[in-house]
């Protein structure tokens, strides 16, 4: 038995001993999309993201949900879309903890810039942590009180067993400070940071990776910003130094009464 199959089995089994009749605890669902604006000339303008249904049907040990959703997932942009171009729905079964989960899902995906279809089993990995190890009880930089120091984590690892992808991952790691508030409750803040993006297999225009520097206006749950980023672009060896325009949101609901 190899890997997907045995994970599959071990959540597909835990999924078939709900009961009949059993009532789902939540009817979770989120959105979360990234617009963004490259002006380094290889990736222009682009959006990825999904938009998700889910029923949660109960939790083991009463901390670990198990949740079944429908989701639509799609990254598109406008330059050197062969290989990144990918948009399409998608079922699956996930457990979650700590703001972390681990899931298996079914994808048919098309391939738009390749005029191709497929589907195919994932088995994935996502995380994201947000949390402030530094501020104590008066932040402050050289001191000039200041808001927080937040750390940002986002980072995807995923198998589409399809032999078209493979293994990837995609990421960020930030470290911010944020200055002050602006009407609105709108916090200022500046970051480093670094990205990543990297597969297996179908790696050109796709594998990326490096630092930025940058500015944010944000009031959750969107954010906007500027950011001046050294990116590698590895399979195409070109190395890029330009401005990039980003504007994130996520949203979150539960339908259940």
């Amino acid at each position: 038995m190899n890997f997907r199959q045995g994970f599959t089995l071990v959540l597909l089994s835990a999924a078939v001993n709900i009961p009949a009749m059993a009532m789902p605890e939540a009817l979770p669902g989120s959105i979360w999309l990234s617009g963004s604006r490259d002006l380094n000339g290889i990736e222009g303008y682009g959006t990825m993201g999904h938009i998700t249904q889910g029923i949660q049907w109960f939790s083991i040990a009463g901390e670990v949900p198990v949740t079944t959703y429908g989701a639509y997932n799609w990254r598109i942009r406008d330059k050197n879309r062969t290989y990144f171009d990918a948009h399409g729905p998608s079922a699956g079964l996930e457990i979650s903890k700590f703001s972390m989960q681990l899931g298996v899902a079914y994808n048919w995906l098309e391939y738009s810039a390749l005029n191709l279809k497929t589907k195919s089993f994932e088995a994935y990995f996502t995380t994201y942590q947000s949390f402030d190890f530094i501020s104590g009880d008066n932040p402050n930089f050289l001191g000039i009180p200041v808001h927080g120091f937040p750390t940002t984590l986002w980072m995807r690892i995923s198998n589409d067993f399809q032999k078209f992808e493979g293994v990837g991952t995609m990421g960020f790691i930030n470290q911010g400070i944020d200055w002050f508030k602006l009407p609105g409750s709108i916090i200022f803040r500046t970051l480093a940071a670094y990205h990543w993006r990297f597969r297996s297999l179908n790696r050109h225009f796709y594998s990326m990776h490096g630092p930025g520097v940058g500015i944010e206006l944000s009031r959750s749950p969107i954010t906007f910003g500027a950011e001046y980023a050294w990116m590698k672009y590895p399979e195409m060896q070109k190395d890029t130094k330009d401005f990039r325009l980003y504007l994130t949101a996520y949203f979150d609901w539960d339908l259940k009464p």
